[in-house]
């Protein structure tokens, strides 16, 4: 899948979740959104690398564990490790608009900082 339509009901829900996040950021996980993949374990995706957005990886794993999005591009072994633990990524933002393709309720709190 290189191009998704995002229906525009869910593309205002997901610029309402992040109100504060500019329009680069939001196209960013746009153009993310289609190397997003679920993983087999619940609470799970792979979000393939991408050069063109500065990926310096492959591919980013995201996990949500105990309310908490967590992307390995926050680990303290990765550039700029600190600014993205406490700023939300583009990995994190695209699953986020994956699930809500998806049709998955995202509560108010899985995206608060």
């Amino acid at each position: 899948m290189s191009r998704v339509d995002i229906p525009p009901k869910i593309l205002q829900k997901f610029r309402e979740m992040f109100p504060n996040k500019s329009t680069s950021w939001i196209r960013r996980c746009i153009a993310r959104l289609p190397d997003v993949v679920e993983g087999k374990v619940r609470g799970v995706w792979f979000v393939r690398g991408n050069a063109k957005l500065g990926d310096a990886y492959s591919q980013y794993i995201v996990k949500y564990i105990a309310g908490k999005y967590m992307c390995s591009c926050m680990e303290r072994e990765r550039p700029y490790h600190s600014r993205r633990r406490k700023e939300l990524c583009t990995h994190v933002g695209a699953v986020i608009l994956y699930r809500l393709l998806k049709g998955e309720t995202i509560c108010e709190t899985e995206v608060s900082s």
